[in-house]
C-alpha cells in the first residue's frame, strides 16, 4: 500500500493514513465482473436503509429526477421508484451493471459512465436528488465523484452519500482500510470536514444499519464478525450524509 505521492492529497484523512492502491471494483482494472451472480443476489441487503431513507426524502421534497451514481444492479432503486413512481430515475455505473439493469427493469434510464473519467456528451436532465451509496470509498480520487455529482445536480437539489464510518466499523486509530475493496474509509468527523472543505453544506448526517435486518447468511456472518471483534455497540456503522453546494 502507498500514499498518493502524486497529489499529496489526503481527502480529509490523517496524513499517516495508508489507502489501498488497487481499484478492485472496476472491471477494466480487475479483469473480471465485480457484480457477479453472488454479489448481485446480495445487493438488496446492503445499504437497504439508505434507499428507504432516499425514497422518503424524494417523496418529502417532491423530487422529479433522481440519479443514482454507482447504482450497481440497482435492486434497491425499486424502493425509490415504488414510492415515487412519477420521478424519472437515472442509474449510472460500469457496463456489466448497466447491462443487467437494462435487461431487468421496465423503468428508468440506465447509463454507462466512469465517474473518475466521465463522458462529456451525455444528454441527461439535471437531478433534484443524487444518490451515491457506498461508492466514494472505492475511488482513487473521490474529488472526481464530488465534481461529477455537482455537475449533474439541479438548482436547489441535494446529494445523498453513504459510506462506512471507520471509527464504528473498526476503530478510529486504524490507518488502513478494513475492507480490501475500499481505497479509503472515513470517520464521521473526517467525512463531514472533507465535504465542507470541498465547498458543500451538510444538510443531514447520521448513522444507519449497514445491512437489512432480515434472516440472511450475510447478516449471520456480520453478527459473528462483530461479536468476535468485541464491538457490538458499533453495529450501526454506515453513515449517511446529505449535502448541497454552498451558494
Amino acid at each position: 500500500m502507498r500514499k498518493d505521492t502524486q497529489t499529496k492529497e489526503t481527502y480529509g484523512l490523517p496524513a499517516d493514513y495508508e489507502p489501498n492502491e488497487t481499484l478492485e471494483t472496476m472491471d477494466a482494472v480487475s479483469g473480471k465482473d465485480y457484480w457477479d451472480a453472488n454479489r448481485t443476489r446480495q445487493a438488496f441487503l446492503y445499504q437497504y436503509y439508505v434507499y428507504v431513507y432516499a425514497a422518503e426524502l424524494a417523496e418529502k421534497r417532491d423530487i422529479k429526477t433522481i440519479m443514482d451514481v454507482g447504482c450497481g444492479p440497482a435492486p434497491k432503486l425499486r424502493l425509490v421508484h415504488n414510492k415515487n413512481p412519477k420521478a424519472h430515475i437515472i442509474g449510472v455505473d460500469q457496463p456489466s451493471a448497466i447491462e443487467y439493469c437494462q435487461s431487468t427493469y421496465n423503468y428508468g434510464t440506465w447509463v454507462v459512465d466512469d465517474f473518475e473519467n466521465p463522458k462529456e456528451d451525455m444528454d441527461l436532465p439535471k437531478a433534484d436528488l443524487i444518490i451515491s451509496s457506498d461508492v466514494i470509498e472505492h475511488l482513487m480520487n473521490p474529488d472526481k465523484l464530488l465534481d461529477y455529482a455537482r455537475l449533474k445536480l439541479a438548482d436547489d437539489g441535494v446529494i445523498l452519500f453513504s459510506t462506512p464510518d471507520r471509527a464504528r466499523m473498526t476503530h478510529e486509530d486504524q490507518k488502513t482500510p478494513d475492507n480490501p475493496h475500499h481505497i479509503r474509509e472515513w470517520t464521521y468527523r473526517e467525512l463531514e470536514d472533507y465535504f465542507v472543505s470541498r465547498g458543500f453544506e451538510v444538510v443531514e448526517h447520521f448513522h444507519q444499519w449497514p445491512l437489512r435486518l432480515v434472516p440472511s447468511k450475510a447478516l449471520v456472518r456480520k453478527i459473528i464478525s462483530k461479536i468476535f471483534k468485541g464491538e457490538p455497540r458499533k453495529w450501526k456503522y454506515n453513515q449517511v450524509i446529505v449535502v448541497r453546494p454552498k451558494t
